[in-house]
């Protein structure tokens, strides 16, 4: 398949947008972090502001002890594991 400049220079646009996207996305988490970097008492109001989901995975036994996965999505950023 062989692309023209016409499709190599939208694929590079696309790439660009993409990664002006990501940029503020990552601004707005600085921002958000920065807000509440001193915080004593995680709120609702602050858990809205800076997390977008929580993932609670099933119960595991191993050993003598119960454990199971969390994962985190924070807005702005998603999952950093």
């Amino acid at each position: 398949m062989e692309f023209t400049s016409r499709d190599q220079a939208q694929s590079l646009m696309k790439q660009v947008d993409s990664f002006q996207t990501e940029q503020g996305n990552m601004q707005e988490w600085i921002a958000a972090i920065r807000q509440y970097k001193n915080i004593e008492t995680l709120d609702r109001d602050i858990l809205l502001k800076l997390i977008d989901k929580i993932e609670i995975g099933e119960r595991e036994v191993i050993g003598n002890q119960k454990q199971r996965e969390i994962r985190i999505h924070y807005k702005f950023v998603g999952y950093i594991g």
